[in-house]
């Protein structure tokens, strides 16, 4: 998801430098998005992906406070995601505060960002 979290991060870095020379915009924009990407699945191995990914879609499109679960049964890695606050960024995007912890090898992993949900529709972690 850093990969993800990097296009749209150029794309909105593009939009926001406005006229003139974007590249500036759009490479600060490609870094930002990766790193926000990263904070999130970087505790999360490619085995568990699969189950953890449609847990944060269901997180972000979900209600405020409620926690959703995943668990992967082949290795009983398990995680929640928590969405605890809404707000709008200064682009009128609308955008969710979140909490997650990921449990790994019986080790508690915890994260925590924001995402925001640009004019395509997606939702991008920042």
């Amino acid at each position: 998801h850093a990969a993800t979290g990097a296009a749209a991060g150029g794309r909105f870095g593009n939009q926001v430098a406005g006229r003139g020379n974007r590249t500036g915009g759009t490479i600060a924009g490609v870094l930002l998005g990766a790193l926000g990407g990263f904070a999130l699945t970087h505790q999360v191995d490619c085995n568990d992906r699969n189950y953890a990914e449609p847990t944060y879609s269901r997180g972000l499109e979900g209600q405020l406070g409620q926690q959703y679960a995943w668990r992967n049964s082949q290795d009983n890695d398990h995680g929640n995601f928590t969405p605890t606050r809404e707000y709008n960024d200064g682009y009128n995007h609308p955008c969710r505060h979140w909490n997650s912890n990921t449990y790994r090898g019986g080790q508690r992993l915890r994260s925590s960002g924001s995402a925001c949900r640009y004019e395509d529709g997606n939702w991008y972690f920042q």
